[in-house]
């Protein structure tokens, strides 16, 4: 091979080796990638990062024309990048609304957390409640409306779906892998 596909083959490798070390997952560079119609250069081995991951090492990085091929190998909910390096810096280049998405799910999921950290107060067998009682009780509802509008989504179903819109319910027709069994319905 190519001293620019070897040059090509190792940055994918770095990339990948940074990513596992950073989310502490097994991300590793795809062997077939660019081969055929499978286009991805890596992947996770759950499919846990909503990622489409593009990795290159040109001498003359040309950020447009990469950017429409991740854009175009990319899936629903994948969000493309373009990974490059930049002296011993490992830049990307991303849709802006993706990154402002990334950090709104940020922010839902400390929201989240941090009522789950609060205490709730919970006084319905109180005949006479006090003034704080009944702010607490306020508070507290309105603690469990700004968590309702938080919830999950659903598919169409009603089931819980995951982050990239598949029912969670193996057995839903909208999981992903779903199989209709044999024989008609049971």
């Amino acid at each position: 091979m190519s001293a620019a596909y070897d040059r090509g083959k190792d940055w994918e490798r770095r990339v990948f080796k940074a990513m596992s070390k950073v989310l502490k997952l097994e991300v590793k560079r795809d062997s077939r990638s660019g081969a055929g119609t499978h286009k991805a250069d890596g992947r996770d081995q759950f499919n846990l990062v909503p990622l489409f991951i593009e990795c290159k090492d040109h001498e003359k990085l040309n950020v447009k024309a990469d950017w429409r091929i991740a854009d175009g190998k990319s899936s629903h909910g994948q969000a493309p990048v373009v990974v490059f390096p930049d002296n011993d810096e490992m830049l990307c280049v991303m849709r802006f609304g993706d990154v402002l998405q990334f950090i709104r799910e940020a922010w839902d999921y400390r929201d989240t957390a941090e009522d789950l950290r609060n205490p709730a107060v919970v006084a319905h067998h109180i005949k006479n409640p006090s003034k704080q009682t009944e702010e607490a009780l306020v508070k507290l509802g309105e603690a469990a409306a700004k968590t309702i509008k938080q919830g999950g989504k659903t598919c169409k179903n009603g089931h819980i779906v995951d982050q990239w819109g598949y029912c969670m319910d193996k057995k839903c027709k909208f999981s992903r892998g779903y199989r209709p069994p044999k024989g008609g319905k049971k």
